[in-house]
């Protein structure tokens, strides 16, 4: 939870609230999570905390990617509900606009998201870096997979 008074930012830490990203898909860093409730909406651009898919993790432990799969995991929204969504073999477009390269060749390609165009129904999340496991590999997030925004408190790079 955060208050601004007077040009200062006044922060209530609360059990797990604090998040440590060792992920290159955004700043490197500490966050802070807030809850989000399911009827508050939620913007392009905010930063979230949710759980991936379970067949996603199956897939990412298939793999063999040898990183610590964490319970909750950060990206930026960049897809809302009612955006238009196209696929091709070497884009992601967001309403018309090129967002990401497809996915990455090799292992990580067997769980990409299928090519066509469709009206988003729940959240893409985007991580900053090109090897970022995030909805272009496992689709849209419904909004009850996501618990809370996360704010930086301190990040590098």
């Amino acid at each position: 939870m955060a208050w601004s008074f007077w040009g200062f930012s006044v922060f209530v830490i609360v059990g797990q609230s604090m998040i440590h990203n060792i992920s290159p898909s955004l700043p490197m860093g500490w966050y802070i999570r807030e809850d989000v409730l399911p009827f508050v909406a939620l913007r392009r651009g905010d930063i979230v905390t949710f759980r991936v898919p379970h067949t996603t993790l199956q897939a990412i432990r298939e793999i063999g990617e040898r990183t610590k799969i964490p319970s909750l995991w950060l990206k930026i929204i960049q897809g809302i509900p009612g955006d238009t969504v196209c696929v091709t073999p070497t884009t992601m477009r967001i309403n018309d606009t090129v967002m990401v390269t497809r996915a990455l060749a090799g292992a990580h390609a067997a769980f990409a998201m299928p090519e066509g165009c469709w009206m988003l129904q729940g959240y893409l999340l985007l991580g900053e870096h090109a090897r970022s496991i995030d909805s272009r590999y496992f689709g849209e997030i419904a909004r009850e997979s996501i618990f809370g925004r996360a704010y930086a408190l301190w990040t590098r790079g």
